[in-house]
């Protein structure tokens, strides 16, 4: 699963870690976002990508991604 979808690595820059801030002071207090949640979301939303997690309910409120929900437990028919 990682080598097939996870070839390519994104280093943390200038725009990512700007866009890190701006989500932390929007949603840390309300939503409890944490630092590393909003450098992941931050690196989705600057790379202009999807976000693949099962840990939806700290990026859920973000409009500027496309969150794809899953559940790791979930059987592959």
């Amino acid at each position: 699963f990682f080598s097939e979808n996870f070839s390519h690595v994104v280093h943390c820059d200038g725009a990512i870690s700007e866009k890190a801030i701006a989500l932390l002071k929007t949603y840390a207090l309300s939503h409890g976002l944490r630092t590393v949640d909003a450098i992941i979301a931050a690196t989705a939303i600057a790379g202009k990508t999807s976000f693949a997690t099962s840990n939806h309910r700290h990026f859920s409120m973000m409009d500027e991604m496309t969150l794809i929900r899953f559940n790791p437990n979930q059987k592959k028919e």
